[in-house]
Protein backbone atom coordinates (compact mmCIF):
# COMPACT_ATOMS: atom_id res chain seq x y z
CA UNK A 1 0.00 0.00 0.00
CA UNK A 2 1.42 3.36 -0.99
CA UNK A 3 1.93 6.17 1.48
CA UNK A 4 -0.87 8.31 0.03
CA UNK A 5 -3.37 5.44 0.10
CA UNK A 6 -2.35 4.68 3.69
CA UNK A 7 -2.86 8.32 4.72
CA UNK A 8 -6.29 8.36 3.10
CA UNK A 9 -7.22 5.10 4.86
CA UNK A 10 -6.07 6.44 8.23
CA UNK A 11 -8.03 9.68 7.76
CA UNK A 12 -11.13 7.71 6.83
CA UNK A 13 -10.82 5.34 9.79
CA UNK A 14 -10.21 8.19 12.25
CA UNK A 15 -13.36 9.87 10.91
CA UNK A 16 -15.32 6.60 11.22
CA UNK A 17 -14.19 6.21 14.85
CA UNK A 18 -15.09 9.82 15.61
CA UNK A 19 -18.55 9.58 14.03
CA UNK A 20 -19.47 6.08 15.24
CA UNK A 21 -17.80 5.94 18.64
CA UNK A 22 -17.72 9.60 19.63
CA UNK A 23 -13.99 9.88 20.30
CA UNK A 24 -12.55 13.33 19.71
CA UNK A 25 -10.86 13.80 16.36
CA UNK A 26 -7.17 14.42 17.04
CA UNK A 27 -5.48 17.35 15.32
CA UNK A 28 -2.60 15.14 14.17
CA UNK A 29 -2.32 11.78 12.44
CA UNK A 30 -0.25 8.79 13.49
CA UNK A 31 2.51 7.20 11.48
CA UNK A 32 2.04 3.51 10.71
CA UNK A 33 5.15 1.34 10.61
CA UNK A 34 4.94 -2.19 9.25
CA UNK A 35 7.48 -4.33 11.10
CA UNK A 36 8.46 -8.01 11.27
CA UNK A 37 6.36 -10.12 13.62
CA UNK A 38 9.41 -10.87 15.79
CA UNK A 39 9.84 -7.15 16.46
CA UNK A 40 6.24 -6.90 17.72
CA UNK A 41 6.72 -9.98 19.91
CA UNK A 42 9.85 -8.46 21.42
CA UNK A 43 8.15 -5.11 22.14
CA UNK A 44 4.88 -6.48 23.50
CA UNK A 45 5.25 -10.02 24.81
CA UNK A 46 8.99 -10.55 25.17
CA UNK A 47 8.34 -14.09 23.89
CA UNK A 48 6.53 -15.68 20.94
CA UNK A 49 2.92 -14.51 20.87
CA UNK A 50 0.05 -13.64 18.55
CA UNK A 51 0.39 -9.84 18.63
CA UNK A 52 -0.44 -8.16 15.32
CA UNK A 53 -0.43 -4.48 16.28
CA UNK A 54 0.95 -2.20 18.97
CA UNK A 55 0.99 1.46 19.81
CA UNK A 56 3.13 2.57 22.75
CA UNK A 57 1.29 4.14 25.67
CA UNK A 58 3.24 7.38 25.49
CA UNK A 59 3.20 10.56 23.45
CA UNK A 60 4.40 8.64 20.39
CA UNK A 61 2.51 9.00 17.15
CA UNK A 62 3.63 5.63 15.76
CA UNK A 63 1.45 2.56 15.35
CA UNK A 64 3.31 -0.66 14.69
CA UNK A 65 1.60 -3.33 12.58
CA UNK A 66 2.75 -6.79 11.56
CA UNK A 67 4.20 -6.50 8.07
CA UNK A 68 2.17 -9.53 7.00
CA UNK A 69 -1.16 -7.73 7.44
CA UNK A 70 -3.17 -6.84 4.35
CA UNK A 71 -5.12 -3.87 5.71
CA UNK A 72 -6.21 -2.78 2.25
CA UNK A 73 -8.04 -5.97 1.26
CA UNK A 74 -8.88 -7.79 4.49
CA UNK A 75 -11.43 -6.19 6.81
CA UNK A 76 -10.40 -8.42 9.72
CA UNK A 77 -6.81 -7.33 9.41
CA UNK A 78 -7.83 -3.70 8.86
CA UNK A 79 -9.74 -3.88 12.14
CA UNK A 80 -6.39 -4.23 13.91
CA UNK A 81 -5.48 -0.79 12.59
CA UNK A 82 -8.88 0.48 13.77
CA UNK A 83 -8.11 -0.89 17.26
CA UNK A 84 -4.71 0.81 17.35
CA UNK A 85 -6.17 4.07 16.02
CA UNK A 86 -8.63 4.01 18.91
CA UNK A 87 -5.67 3.81 21.30
CA UNK A 88 -4.04 6.74 19.50
CA UNK A 89 -7.23 8.78 19.87
CA UNK A 90 -7.61 7.75 23.52
CA UNK A 91 -4.10 8.95 24.32
CA UNK A 92 -4.61 12.26 22.51
CA UNK A 93 -7.88 12.84 24.42
CA UNK A 94 -6.33 11.67 27.72
CA UNK A 95 -9.19 9.20 27.98
CA UNK A 96 -9.42 7.53 31.40
CA UNK A 97 -6.47 9.65 32.58
CA UNK A 98 -8.04 9.95 36.02
CA UNK A 99 -7.71 6.18 36.52
CA UNK A 100 -4.73 4.26 37.89
CA UNK A 101 -2.33 3.08 35.16
CA UNK A 102 -3.65 -0.48 35.42
CA UNK A 103 -7.31 0.59 35.31
CA UNK A 104 -6.60 3.05 32.48
CA UNK A 105 -5.00 0.28 30.41
CA UNK A 106 -7.96 -2.01 31.09
CA UNK A 107 -10.64 0.56 30.18
CA UNK A 108 -8.81 1.70 27.09
CA UNK A 109 -8.47 -1.89 25.89
CA UNK A 110 -12.14 -2.66 26.56
CA UNK A 111 -13.20 0.44 24.64
CA UNK A 112 -10.86 -0.34 21.72
CA UNK A 113 -12.23 -3.89 21.51
CA UNK A 114 -15.81 -2.61 21.58
CA UNK A 115 -15.12 -0.16 18.74
CA UNK A 116 -13.23 -2.82 16.76
CA UNK A 117 -16.27 -5.08 17.11
CA UNK A 118 -18.57 -2.26 15.94
CA UNK A 119 -16.37 -1.79 12.89
CA UNK A 120 -16.38 -5.49 12.04
CA UNK A 121 -20.14 -5.77 12.56
CA UNK A 122 -20.65 -3.45 9.57
CA UNK A 123 -19.13 -6.21 7.47
CA UNK A 124 -21.00 -9.06 9.16
CA UNK A 125 -17.89 -10.18 11.02
CA UNK A 126 -17.19 -10.91 14.67
CA UNK A 127 -13.97 -10.78 16.64
CA UNK A 128 -12.78 -13.95 18.36
CA UNK A 129 -10.21 -13.31 21.07
CA UNK A 130 -8.62 -15.21 23.90
CA UNK A 131 -7.97 -14.18 27.50
CA UNK A 132 -4.95 -12.06 26.55
CA UNK A 133 -6.92 -10.22 23.86
CA UNK A 134 -5.14 -12.17 21.13
CA UNK A 135 -6.77 -14.03 18.30
CA UNK A 136 -6.68 -17.38 20.12
CA UNK A 137 -4.12 -18.93 17.78
CA UNK A 138 -6.67 -19.14 14.99
CA UNK A 139 -5.48 -18.98 11.45
CA UNK A 140 -6.91 -16.15 9.41
CA UNK A 141 -9.57 -15.15 9.45
CA UNK A 142 -9.62 -14.58 13.21
CA UNK A 143 -12.89 -12.78 12.78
Amino acid sequence: MGITALKVLIAGLLTWIHVNAGLDMPPDRPEVAFVPHAELEKAVCRKPCEVLGFSPDDASDIIYLDQGLDIRNDVCQRSILVHELVHFMQRRAKRFADQSPRARTHWREMEALQIQRMYLAQFGRKLFIGPNFASMGLDYPFC
